[in-house]
């Protein structure tokens, strides 16, 4: 379906969206100016849409090397949630990984600034929505 003033497709996006769990810490990123919502930076975690004919593995492992130089060992999907970031519909899939190496806090994409490990009892007030969530899923997960 198609909005009628603006030729935009008025379906969702499906994304993966990736939490690294390290020693009660998890590991999150400032994104780009390019990734600015509103005036306020929001930290995020690694994720990326899923690309056409691409499984829900291969967008981790895509997005992983990517975005981080490491390998994916193990996944378990967390949830499914929603966001209406940028003036979009996403369904992302929160997925917490297990991986080989260890992540170049450097960033080695243009989609973000830096990394960063938080304890979760120390997360930053700006989390982007999907991080939000992806963060409640593991931890309703953890107390289950």
């Amino acid at each position: 379906m198609k909005n009628a003033d603006t030729s935009v497709a008025m379906n969702p996006t499906v994304n993966v969206d990736i939490l690294i769990v390290r020693d009660s810490h998890v590991l999150l990123g400032m994104p780009s100016d390019k990734w600015l919502q509103g005036k306020e930076k929001l930290w995020g975690i690694p994720g990326d849409d899923i690309q056409f004919e691409e499984t829900i593995e291969e967008a981790v492992r895509r997005n992983l090397r990517d975005e981080l130089g490491v390998t994916l060992k193990s996944m378990k999907i967390l949830g499914v949630h929603e966001n209406f970031a940028f003036g979009n519909h996403y369904i992302g899939i929160g997925i917490l990984v297990d991986i080989d190496g260890e992540p170049d806090l450097k960033p080695i994409s243009d989609n973000w600034q830096t990394w960063e490990w938080f304890s979760f009892d120390q997360l930053p007030e700006n989390l982007f929505i999907a991080a939000q969530k992806t963060i409640g899923e593991y931890q309703t997960m953890k107390r289950d």
